[in-house]
């Protein structure tokens, strides 16, 4: 018995056993690396900055080419439904303006003022500053105190004169016949006349006035005429408490982007124009300007 399991333990070493693999090498993995180890710096491309167009490279939309402006029935009740709202919105602006300009047709200023002071929001687009900007001029046609009884400033007129500024927007202004009582003023020129240094032809046949003096409102008026000529009109308040105006000869030109005016033979007087504002300013680092694009109105 003994000399069968010898046997057969001979038998079963004698078969080729196959051979194990290899163990893999353990590799060591670090939680971090060392920022001397980092591979780098790569170059990284320079972003390249959008070149900003100039505010005055812009030309106006031929006015043949735009559809006049729809009307709608004069409805001043949409002036409270749209004043509620937080912010400006789209359909319901257009449904204001509709309703606005029918109420013009219809010459219900009162109703079309109501409408256009709702559409004072946030983020308004030139056509909601060009229609108040509509509004406001044919109050001011209508009456003679306009600017105090119905707060039809031309202070405000301009500002939406200027944020309507567009292609589009700016074409209707200029053909618009209620835009006439300001094409004079530097505000309206800015926005119909475009062009890359065009301030001169912009100035030509504008009037400026000096600051509001109380009672007495404005006590000087700039005029400056075609071909260089200037005239200023400035008055004295008398012993008797009544302005007294005198008219004096100037000259006018533009270097280096200012504005130069010459009484006589005094001094050349350098302005500097504010962009925002539109206004002349001896001193740019101040908040005074010596000249206005519209007269003092309703400050005494």
């Amino acid at each position: 018995m003994r000399l069968l399991c010898g046997i057969v333990l001979m038998a079963a070493c004698s078969v080729p056993q196959p051979e194990l693999p290899a163990a893999e090498p353990v590799v060591e993995v670090r939680p971090h690396r060392s920022i001397d180890e980092l591979p780098g710096p790569h170059p990284m491309p320079v972003p390249t900055r959008a070149v900003e167009p100039d505010p005055d490279d812009w030309s106006l939309v031929d006015a043949g080419t735009i559809e006049p402006l729809a009307q709608a029935p004069c409805n001043p009740g949409l002036a409270p439904l749209y004043a509620a709202l937080e912010s400006r919105d789209a359909t319901m602006a257009a449904q204001v303006r509709r309703a606005t300009l029918g109420c013009l047709a219809g010459d219900r200023l009162a109703d079309a003022r109501v409408l256009v002071d709702s559409l004072a929001k946030n983020e308004m687009e030139p056509i909601d500053h060009y229609v108040i900007a509509k509004v406001l001029l044919k109050q001011r046609a209508v009456s003679d105190n306009a600017a105090c009884a119905e707060n039809a400033f031309l202070f405000d007129v301009f500002q939406h004169v200027t944020d309507a500024k567009d292609p589009v927007v700016s074409a209707r202004m200029l053909n618009d016949a209620d835009f006439q009582p300001i094409h004079g003023a530097f505000p309206y020129r800015r926005v119909t006349m475009p062009g890359v240094d065009n301030d001169v032809d912009r100035l030509e046949g504008t009037t400026w006035y000096g600051p509001g003096m109380g009672v007495f409102g404005t006590l000087k008026r700039l005029e400056l005429a075609p071909g260089g000529i200037a005239t200023l009109h400035s008055a004295e308040v008398s012993p008797s408490g009544e302005p007294v105006w005198s008219e004096h000869a100037a000259v006018w030109s533009m270097q280096d982007e200012q504005l130069s005016v010459t009484v006589g033979e005094a001094v050349p007087v350098l302005f500097y124009m504010t962009p925002a504002e539109g206004t002349l300013t001896q001193d740019p680092t101040r908040n005074l300007s010596e000249y206005y694009p519209y007269p003092s109105e309703c400050e005494a």
